[in-house]
């Protein structure tokens, strides 16, 4: 990696080419993940595009995006180590059973449209909150904010929140894109450094202040579902080939096969290759081609085997190059080094859950170790030595 002076690591740019746009059509089968198992319906229920899915305890759980008859209940095991129920559906003509009344919104109180979005599944900013509408990528080589924020009804949105009665709204764009949005936010716009990972919302908050980060498709997707009464089932993706090329950005049913996808503009996969969702540096890379595409899928890339580079298998070097690279200045070196021995109660004292899983140390990684993996594993096991530790002075309570 280039760097400026010598010091100053070189910037990762976020993408500001046009990418052309096309609707992607319903697949034939499409898998809907749900968090846990037991949910229903299950195995040979028919569903509807809308309906709620729900766990053995009666909670909601997400939405079908699609209708047709469940063929099959898969245990799937995602990059986070949970294991997920896999509804393969069979899908048919859509037949909407909506979760909440669409109509004309604006005339309703702002509680009956908390209300009604809640219904829907999103999570709504409370009142007087102050929000920031994202307009930036979360990860290179996308370009699906960009896109929403060109072909959708920005305007609405904003008029939206001011209707729920959000505070101070912060629309946060790259330069490039400061006078499309002020054509419908005006003094609202904020410019923000577009290259990674300021699109994230953790640094989107430093650079524009506290407060709730809403990415500009979802606040497009709360519009629909207050139009329509449809929950959001459909996603903007980035398609990038082989040699980090975006091809175009895709409109896609949620759930729909990523083997779908790709078969259908031609991209092979060999032997070797490695396909992920997401951007080259914060997406997870699928271990089944028929994974599906999900609510918060951005892009799907594909990477030849070539262009992988492979993970070391060696000790830290002490470069200190994760440290410099780090936005919040956390000792990456360590924290890999303290997990890798299991040493997880010492990464607390390093402060281990403010990163923001960025992956700009192990992109600069001399030794190549698998930084990012290591840290959101040690994560993980503080979750659980915590919730173990919290289970057993119950119990000596309850005792």
């Amino acid at each position: 990696m280039r760097r400026i002076f010598g010091i100053l690591p070189t910037r990762l740019w976020y993408e500001s080419v046009e990418l052309p746009y096309e609707e992607f059509p319903v697949p034939e089968r499409a898998m809907i993940l749900v968090a846990g198992e037991g949910v229903t319906p299950g195995k040979g229920d028919r569903i509807r595009s809308g309906e709620r899915i729900r766990s053995a305890g009666g909670a909601v759980m997400g939405f079908s995006p699609v209708t047709g008859e469940i063929e099959e209940c898969l245990d799937i095991r995602w990059s986070d180590g949970e294991v997920y129920t896999g509804l393969v559906v069979a899908t048919a003509a859509d037949e909407w059973e909506l979760p909440i009344t669409g109509g004309e919104y604006l005339s309703q109180s702002p509680a009956e449209v908390r209300s009604l979005l809640a219904e829907a599944g999103f999570t709504v900013p409370a009142a007087g909150e102050r929000v920031i509408v994202s307009c930036l990528e979360r990860d290179l080589l996308v370009s699906t904010a960009r896109q929403a924020l060109r072909g959708g009804d920005a305007a609405a949105g904003l008029r939206l929140l001011e209707h729920l009665g959000a505070g101070e709204i912060v629309v946060a764009v790259p330069e490039d894109l400061a006078e499309a949005a002020a054509a419908f936010a005006g003094e609202r716009v904020t410019v923000v450094r577009s290259y990674h990972p300021y699109g994230m919302a953790p640094l989107l908050e430093r650079e524009c202040g506290a407060g709730t980060v809403l990415g500009i498709e979802e606040l497009l997707a709360m519009v629909t579902a207050l139009r329509t009464g449809r929950p959001f089932c459909e996603k903007l993706v980035t398609l990038i080939d082989r040699g980090g090329r975006p091809v175009k950005n895709l409109r896609v049913r949620v759930g729909t096969p990523v083997s779908d996808i790709i078969r259908a503009y031609d991209i092979p996969v060999e032997d070797g290759d490695r396909v992920v969702l997401g951007g080259p540096l914060c997406g997870r890379s699928i271990s089944r081609l028929d994974f599906p595409v999900l609510v918060d899928t951005d892009a799907v890339l594909v990477q030849g085997h070539d262009d992988i580079i492979p993970i070391g298998e060696g000790s830290c070097l002490s470069c200190g190059a994760c440290v410099r690279v780090c936005p919040y200045n956390l000792q990456a070196h360590l924290l890999s080094r303290y997990v890798e021995f299991s040493l997880f109660e010492r990464c607390e004292d390093l402060d281990i859950d403010s990163c923001i899983e960025c992956g700009l140390c192990a992109y600069v990684c001399t030794a190549r170790r698998p930084l990012v993996q290591f840290i959101q594993f040690g994560k993980r096991e503080l979750a659980r030595i915590k919730e173990e530790e919290a289970q057993e002075e119950e119990e000596e309570v309850t005792a």
